[in-house]
């Protein structure tokens, strides 16, 4: 009754030690566990009667539960970075589109700094910086199509005074 008792401790003293307030994974905590785990089970096969061949079959199996379980997560977090390093990529063409019809900026006292943009690690330090910056120059791509448009309308109607024909192009 004590074997059990203990074993179904350790599924909670593992989740709050890896999930918990520690950030940090204790693999040291980890090892431990599956050492004192497997000894456990040893004993309780003994006290059971398990024979030999059965328990390694147990063994391989928990094994390979575990490995699996470990790789799951590795899988996980490593679409997780290459979705953020999309992301991150795709916002940089954004922003790199953007400035290209933006080109004067420069001139007229902004410094958009978007030559050297490339994504970095951490990846989500470099997400947040990458949409302040996307931001900053959304923010002047969204006033200079404003002042495109009401430079379209004032043309429109200074062609309306002239000849129908002065104005052959369409206008955005």
């Amino acid at each position: 009754c004590s074997s059990a008792t203990t074993l179904n401790t350790i599924p909670h003293r593992l989740t709050s030690t890896l999930g918990g307030d520690n950030n940090i994974m204790d693999t040291s905590y980890l090892t431990t566990q599956v050492t004192t785990i497997i000894s456990q089970l040893h004993s309780i096969f003994d006290e059971i009667g398990v024979p030999r061949n059965e328990r390694e079959a147990r063994e391989t199996e928990l094994f390979s539960a575990l490995s699996e379980t470990l790789h799951n997560q590795l899988r996980l977090v490593n679409t997780e970075k290459i979705q953020m390093t999309e992301e991150a990529t795709n916002i940089i063409k954004t922003i790199k589109q953007m400035e290209a019809s933006l080109d004067d900026e420069k001139e007229g006292g902004y410094d958009l700094d978007t030559d050297g943009l490339r994504v970095t690690f951490p990846l989500i330090d470099c997400l947040r910086d990458l949409k302040e910056k996307y931001n900053t120059v959304s923010r002047l791509h969204r006033e200079r199509f404003e002042q495109v448009k009401k430079l379209v309308q004032a043309l429109e109607s200074y062609s309306s005074h002239l000849e129908s024909s002065f104005i052959k192009i369409r206008l955005p």
